[in-house]
């Protein structure tokens, strides 16, 4: 019974480090008959933390992925500048994506292109809203921050019982 409740206590701290990518979000267009869909693994994008960006393009029905051979990605502050631009080639497996970290708050754009041997398929726009990360939050710890703190304690409490049950 005190092995469950040990095992119980790790993976009650561990799971949400273990499926971070698992919770998000996703964007979607329908172009020209293509359905450009752009998943994030944060449900909030936020300043000052790493996001990962996956890049899929569909057909107009969504039952199959459309070939192509890279993508043109951008991001860009909504009122001047770019912070990011590059080609990400398509992997033999796995998803075509990227992880970033913005610099800064505020409204961003996010522009990909679809691209097959550096001929365009199908561009589209997507706004971003990121939120103040823990160095514009004037100290405020993040929830992330909180959470595994908590998490630890919890961890740490049950390990401290388990091994004090252990030795009566």
């Amino acid at each position: 019974m005190r092995y469950l409740l040990l095992i119980i206590i790790l993976l009650a701290a561990i799971a949400p480090v273990a499926h971070g990518h698992g919770f998000g979000q996703s964007f979607e267009k329908m172009m020209d008959n293509y359905i450009i869909d752009v998943g994030i693994d944060a449900l909030d994008l936020v300043a000052g933390e790493p996001v990962r960006f996956d890049f899929v393009l569909w057909n107009k029905d969504r039952t199959e992925a459309t070939e192509f051979t890279d993508a043109w990605v951008r991001i860009a502050p909504r009122d001047r500048g770019i912070v990011f631009a590059g080609n990400l080639h398509q992997p033999e497996f796995g998803s075509t994506g990227m992880t970033y970290v913005f610099p800064k708050s505020g409204d961003y754009e996010l522009t990909v292109r679809f691209q097959q041997n550096g001929e365009p398929i199908v561009e589209a726009n997507f706004p971003l809203k990121v939120g103040a990360g823990a160095s514009e939050s004037s100290g405020v710890f993040s929830r992330q921050l909180i959470m595994g703190l908590f998490l630890g304690f919890i961890a740490g409490a049950g390990v401290v019982w388990f091994l004090r049950k252990k030795r009566i």
